[in-house]
């Protein structure tokens, strides 16, 4: 055998061939052949003279029966030919493959059912399930991408559902004061976004980065990315100063403004990220920190 041979493993084809030639040459050398019957066994009899007990005598030559001695012919075998493995493998290796029936992968399901279940499923927090909003979800998460890279905040593309409970102040010394009530109505939002894992969420950008990307070009400027613009919104909000509390406001009966021009300056979606509260922005910092090193890598 060559190396090749020794080194490669035949082809189920070949190795069955082989095997079927091997069985043939043996069932014919050893079967019986029925024209010559071999016998079993050769049973050979010598006759004995009869000797007398009651004196021993030396026999003649001629009373001695000389034992008959059976002769047999013998069938010369031809020796068995030798296989040459390589002439069957050339002779047996001409076997068609079996064609591969190309897969055609099935399209993406980017309904919103199915886009919300595959956020909660991949960011592996529940507590999505009552946040995240249920129409136009890849939607909103592209526009809401676009106006806070740009600092704004249009209440129609939220991407997750506001809290129940009102903004609250409370008043000292003729000053009102956010009332710290009011950030806890982020924390659970907040808590969402910190535990959420900044692979899942690249893995999910990964999963729909195809309809995010498309969508984006219906309404983004020309010469621009998602991922671009997705990094200008959170430089955006890491741009958001810290504060300490109490923080001040004031009213002029339509809306609360922050009593420090400083931060009444900041864009809308800067000011929402104070409403938060001072506990609430640090974990959303601290994660859009991660998830900006993550895609700028």
């Amino acid at each position: 055998m060559t190396e090749t041979n020794q080194q490669s493993k035949p082809f189920p084809s070949i190795a069955v061939a082989i095997g079927l030639l091997l069985i043939l040459i043996l069932v014919f050398v050893f079967w019986p052949n029925d024209e010559k019957a071999t016998p079993a066994s050769v049973s050979i009899q010598v006759p004995v003279a009869k000797v007398d007990d009651r004196a021993p005598t030396i026999g003649k030559s001629e009373d001695i029966v000389e034992p008959t001695i059976i002769t047999e012919d013998f069938v010369e075998v031809a020796p068995l030919p030798e296989v040459n493995v390589e002439e069957l493998a050339a002779v047996t290796s001409d076997f068609i493959e079996p064609e591969e029936e190309e897969i055609v992968p099935e399209p993406l399901d980017i309904s919103d059912q199915t886009v919300k279940e595959t956020i909660i499923l991949l960011s592996r927090v529940p507590m999505l399930t009552t946040l995240v909003m249920n129409d136009g979800i890849l939607e909103r998460v592209v526009a809401s991408v676009v106006n806070t890279a740009q600092g704004d905040l249009p209440a129609n593309t939220n991407l997750l559902s506001p809290p129940k409970d009102e903004f609250s102040v409370y008043k000292q010394a003729d000053t009102l004061y956010i009332n710290p009530a009011s950030f806890d109505r982020y924390r659970p939002y907040a808590e969402a976004f910190a535990q959420m894992e900044t692979e899942d969420i690249l893995a999910l950008y990964a999963k729909y980065s195809e309809q995010l990307n498309a969508q984006f070009d219906e309404i983004a400027a020309p010469g621009t990315t998602f991922k671009e613009t997705l990094i200008d919104a959170i430089n955006q909000l890491l741009d958001t100063p810290a504060v300490s509390l109490p923080i001040a406001v004031q009213t002029d009966r339509a809306m609360y403004q922050f009593v420090n021009p400083q931060l009444e300056a900041l864009s809308p979606v800067q000011k929402q990220l104070l409403r938060m509260g001072p506990q609430n922005m640090r974990l959303v910092m601290r994660k859009l920190r991660d998830l900006r090193s993550a895609l700028q890598d």
